[in-house]
C-alpha cells in the first residue's frame, strides 16, 4: 500500500498593507519561506502531497483585499 501524504497549512492571516505595523508580520517573507519549505518537502518525498489542508484564518480582518491577496498567493 502506498503512503498517504498530506500538507496542513493553518492561519495564513493575509492582511491589507495599510494595517498598523504592530498588527502585522512580514507577510512576504513568511509566504516565501513557506513556499521554500514546501518545495524542499516535495524533493524529499519525491513529489507533491496527496492533499493540502488549509485551515484557520486566511484573512486578518476578513477584508476583500485580504482574500484577493490570499487567492493570488494560493
Amino acid at each position: 500500500m502506498l503512503p498517504l501524504r498530506w500538507l496542513h497549512i493553518s492561519d495564513l492571516h493575509f492582511y491589507e498593507q495599510q494595517k498598523p505595523l504592530g498588527l502585522r508580520f512580514e507577510q512576504k517573507i513568511v509566504t516565501q519561506l513557506l513556499l521554500r519549505d514546501v518545495a524542499a518537502m516535495r524533493r524529499r518525498f519525491d513529489g507533491p502531497p496527496d492533499f493540502v489542508l488549509l485551515t484557520g484564518d486566511i484573512a486578518f480582518a476578513g477584508g476583500e483585499a485580504e482574500y484577493k491577496s490570499a487567492e493570488q498567493w494560493l
